[in-house]
């Protein structure tokens, strides 16, 4: 296997400390990573689409059944806990976009969506895509890399890590083909 996800490993561990071997603790920090995910994709989705669809939106994926596997499944914990992240860096981009503060943590959070699945590789095109489509019309392009750079740059930094770890850049499972 050629995946390098450090912080889901440990959370495996702090499951097994807490709770040894009862599936509960892990089912638990499953179903509070979708909560949280809920909660801020309803942000986001009153942020962008206004109160009425955001709240559907959120409600929406709150219940959604193919989710059941990212809460129920321990192991599921790679997507819930990544969406997590993901979702946080969104939301914190948009904040800065809006405030001109928490770019930083923004970044903070992506760096840990890395760390938890490769997923995380889409946070600069997604960062990029807020930026263009929350500014004003003159100013699209400019606001799209403004918000995507420095994604791109701690992706290409996160890229170099993971080939010194690995050998190599793109993970998977070691008889997967492109």
């Amino acid at each position: 296997v050629w995946f390098y996800r450090p912080l889901i490993t440990l959370s495996f561990a702090l499951d097994a400390w807490l709770g040894g071997a009862d599936p509960f603790i892990s089912h638990l920090s499953n179903a509070l990573a979708h909560a949280l995910s809920t909660l801020l994709l309803t942000r986001l989705g009153r942020r962008l689409l206004g109160t009425g669809s955001g709240l559907c939106l959120g409600l929406l994926w709150g219940v959604w059944p193919t989710h059941a596997g990212s809460i129920l499944w321990a192991v599921g914990r790679v997507d819930s806990h990544t969406t997590l992240w993901i979702l946080l860096s969104f939301w914190l981009t948009l904040r800065w976009l809006d405030h001109g503060r928490g770019r930083g943590v923004a970044l903070t959070a992506f760096v840990l969506a890395l760390l938890s699945k490769e997923l995380a590789f889409v946070v600069p095109a997604g960062v990029a895509l807020l930026g263009f489509a929350t500014a004003p019309a003159g100013a699209r392009i400019r606001v799209a890399w403004r918000a995507g750079w420095p994604f791109l740059a701690v992706l290409a930094v996160y890229l170099v890590w993971r080939y010194a770890v690995l050998g190599r850049l793109i993970g998977g499972y070691q008889d997967a083909r492109f």
